[in-house]
């Protein structure tokens, strides 16, 4: 498949040669053409991202992903685009733990999800 820079040139060539030529209803081909370019350049920048940051834009059905906010961090471990990674969190009424990025738990009510796409799991 074509990169967005030809889309992005066909555009422009279309322009022209339609501007000249007085086929101002042409015109909406070349508009076409660039709203093409523009999706296939964004298609282009989401292949580019890291899979960690990906995961903070793609919207997951499992549980909502949830702002460090509403929660004190205890055990800071490292920073991950940017942000505190903490092994417990509180929010004032439930212990939250890290869970291991290996372990699958499937849909449980007792997970959550905290920026930036971290599992956490609630602790009796």
């Amino acid at each position: 498949m074509f990169d967005s820079r030809f889309y992005f040139t066909g555009a422009s060539v279309l322009t022209l040669l339609f501007s000249l030529a007085g086929a101002w209803t042409l015109l909406l081909l070349s508009i076409m053409v660039m709203f093409i370019g523009i999706w296939q350049a964004d298609m282009e920048q989401i292949r580019e991202l890291e899979p960690g940051t990906a995961a903070m834009f793609v919207t997951q059905q499992d549980s909502p992903l949830l702002s460090l906010d509403g929660f004190v961090g205890e055990q800071l471990l490292f920073y991950q685009e940017g942000l505190p990674v903490y092994r417990d969190l509180f929010d004032g009424h439930h212990h939250w733990r890290l869970q291991d990025s290996d372990s699958k738990a499937g849909r449980d009510e007792l997970i959550i999800r905290v920026v930036p796409g971290l599992r956490y799991r609630r602790e009796p």
